[in-house]
């Protein structure tokens, strides 16, 4: 009797049938091989098909003959005593049995429905539409059943009874109020079944990745780069398949959330700086070469390069690849796989920078015009920012102006390290203590930028853009390109004092203005003089205590008696290379010192003004042409009871390439004395 097995008669044994893809062994995807029509990649200028899908096997997750994988079978037990299920077979189409391990046994519980982990190995790579399933009841004869993709749940079944069950309650009690109305409840729309199907590929290669790291941790400074190497080689447990690496995995928590930001962003401004702070945040490799071969018993080593970003703290690095021989089974599909090592990183803060100003280099400082005596002051700007050391250890910054660097093409595209020692006009700081705060004060030549008016560019090629934003205007795209361009070659550092460390100081805190981007452009040089004889000289201001009161105004300084004559020239050249520019000139005069309180009746501002209107025209400059104005200037009589006062001359600059707001300049300062 032992022997006696009877029919199984239920014929609704199986509910459901699924292949557990997060369950299985490793990362595998199935893709078209888009390798074949090179022409199509290229000529293929927008990627988004509204109506259509370019690579419908990337959803495809295969299984790999003879190795492991899981399905969960999903069962019915109708009857008040429990089901030994012996043993679970797949079945194809074409007659290709997937069957489980022999003596697994599964109990499935009385009147339940037992979702069941069934791990099975496959032999025959191909592409198997399953539709039947061979079940082993223990005392009853083998089984086939058909199967198919549920399209209920078992969560769904149970919620579609609470909501009929609140229906009938709803119904019942309105019928006493309401006894014309009616509550019907339209069947579900199940669809019709579909064959579950799976695909099983040849034997594929299985890589292992490990790093020299010590329990895979990372400890850097902001701003500063470290490295470490990862290796690959075959898994000793699998037999070495020679492998093809496509190329390298090194993703980030930062980068993920800069994506995000720049998503959900719509300004063409935030875009592209977003990208610039995604390429810079991206973990790289200088020396990992794609599409190269992996044989067996044979390594790959690559460096990974790890920048300090505020809010990094774990990554991954690994590498995607293949088969080196494509089997003939796979048509044009390809099977690539991902191998992967998480990495622990903690970033601690070191400079923060702020409080950035631009100022003319000619009202620079007697320290920088001492420390620099050979650069005209008159070509270039000053630059100011504060700093403040939050780490815990001593450090130094040094910064300088790269006059190689340009903006690069793609925001996601950076720029290749420079040194100091290459730069003579380096500025550096003493070492400060942790929480110790300073200020420096850099040099920079004037920049000339002949692509300042043009539109910022696209993150990435859209075939469809939607915004509600107006477009920048010219004066915003004008400081939009300028900061670019400073940020990109202004080289600010920090520094230990043993020099072994060393890392780049975020200044994206610099903000410019459109008076600002005026000291900044190298387009128009504007100098004015007065005959030389009237020049204050460099030690008068420290040998006589008497022009102590001069001392703090900037160079260059005149003295002129009241009453007396000068002659003023101001000269102007367009210092653009292949560039002619119109610009529209005009005085500007202002009065410092003398009485502290202005007279309302004095005009020695407005009479100053006047002799020199001569000079309010437009002008036109070839590049590098020069043109002259020259007026004689009388310095009037105050009234008021003042002593003496300083007049500032200059020149507003409008049109042109400038800002439309304009660009005011004090060229001159000439001290009237009694």
């Amino acid at each position: 009797m032992e022997q006696t097995e009877a029919l199984f008669w239920y014929d609704h044994l199986v509910h459901s049938v699924k292949y557990d893809s997060e369950r299985a062994g490793r990362d595998l995807t199935l893709r078209k091989n888009t390798n074949d029509d090179p022409l199509q990649r290229t000529s293929a200028r927008f990627e988004h098909q509204a109506f259509g899908d370019r690579n419908k096997g990337s959803a495809v997750v295969p299984l790999v003959a003879g190795e492991p994988s899981e399905f969960i079978v999903t069962l019915r037990n109708p009857f008040a005593f429990s089901l030994d299920i012996e043993s679970i077979k797949l079945v194809s189409t074409k007659g290709v049995e997937i069957a489980c391990p022999p003596n697994l046994t599964y109990q499935i519980p009385p009147c339940a429905v037992q979702p069941l982990r069934v791990p099975v190995v496959a032999t025959v790579p191909d592409v198997h539409d399953l539709v039947k399933l061979r079940v082993k009841v223990r005392q009853c004869r083998e089984r086939d059943f058909d199967v198919s993709i549920s399209r209920t749940t078992i969560q769904e079944v149970e919620k579609m009874k609470e909501v009929g069950h609140s229906v009938a309650k709803s119904k019942k009690t309105k019928e006493g109020s309401r006894p014309g109305t009616a509550t019907t409840i339209r069947p579900v729309s199940r669809g019709q079944p579909v064959l579950p199907s799976v695909t099983v590929v040849p034997q594929q290669p299985s890589l292992a990745i490990r790093t020299n790291l010590i329990q895979d941790t990372i400890s850097l400074l902001e701003g500063e780069t470290k490295t470490f190497k990862a290796t690959v080689s075959h898994d000793e447990k699998d037999k070495p398949i020679k492998a093809k690496i496509l190329h390298m995995l090194g993703r980030n928590n930062t980068v993920d959330v800069l994506r995000v930001s720049r998503r959900s962003s719509n300004l063409p401004s935030q875009i592209y700086e977003l990208g610039q702070d995604i390429g810079r945040a991206e973990w790289k490799s200088r020396d990992f070469k794609p599409s190269s071969q992996l044989d067996s018993h044979k390594t790959i080593t690559f460096t990974v390069d790890v920048f300090g970003v505020r809010g990094l703290n774990k990554g991954i690095v690994g590498v995607e690849y293949a088969a080196a021989d494509k089997p003939p089974e796979l048509g044009d599909y390809l099977v690539t796989s991902r191998v992967s090592q998480e990495i622990a990183v903690t970033v601690q803060p070191s400079i923060t920078a702020s409080h950035f100003s631009v100022l003319p280099g000619r009202e620079a400082s007697e320290h920088i015009a001492a420390k620099f005596p050979q650069v005209d002051l008159n070509e270039h700007f000053v630059l100011i920012f504060d700093f403040l050391n939050v780490s815990d250890r001593e450090l130094g910054v040094e910064a300088w102006y790269d006059e190689a660097a340009v903006v690069p093409t793609s925001p996601t595209r950076q720029l290749p390290p420079s040194s100091a020692a290459d730069h003579p006009l380096t500025s550096r700081s003493d070492y400060l203590k942790p929480g110790q705060a300073s200020s420096m004060a850099v040099l920079v030549p004037k920049i000339h930028l002949p692509y300042s008016n043009d539109a910022i560019p696209a993150a990435q090629d859209r075939q469809f853009v939607l915004t509600d934003t107006q477009p920048l205007s010219r004066e915003d795209r004008m400081c939009f390109w300028y900061r670019q361009k400073l940020l990109q070659s202004l080289r600010c550092r920090w520094r230990d004092r043993s020099g072994a460390r060393q890392g780049i100081v975020n200044c994206a805190a610099l903000r410019l203005t459109s008076e600002t981007v005026g000291y900044i452009m190298s387009i128009l040089s504007i100098s004015m003089s007065l005959p030389p004889e009237l020049r204050v000289p460099d030690t008068t201001n420290m040998d006589h205590p008497s022009s102590s009161s001069s001392s703090h105004f900037p160079r260059p300084l005149y003295t002129l008696r009241r009453g007396d004559t000068a002659k003023v020239t101001a000269t102007l050249v367009n210092t653009s290379p292949d560039t002619a520019h119109s610009f529209t000139v005009a005085p500007v005069v202002r009065v410092r010192g003398g009485s502290p309180l202005l007279d309302p009746d004095d005009s020695v501002r407005s009479r100053i003004a006047q002799q020199l209107l001569g000079w309010a025209r437009r002008v036109r400059l070839e590049p590098r042409a020069e043109t002259r104005l020259e007026s004689e200037l009388v310095c009037p009589f105050g009234v008021g009871g003042w002593t003496g006062f300083v007049v500032e001359l200059g020149l507003e600059v409008a049109e042109g390439p400038f800002p439309p707001s304009g660009h005011v300049g004090s060229l001159c300062w000439v001290q009237v004395v009694v």
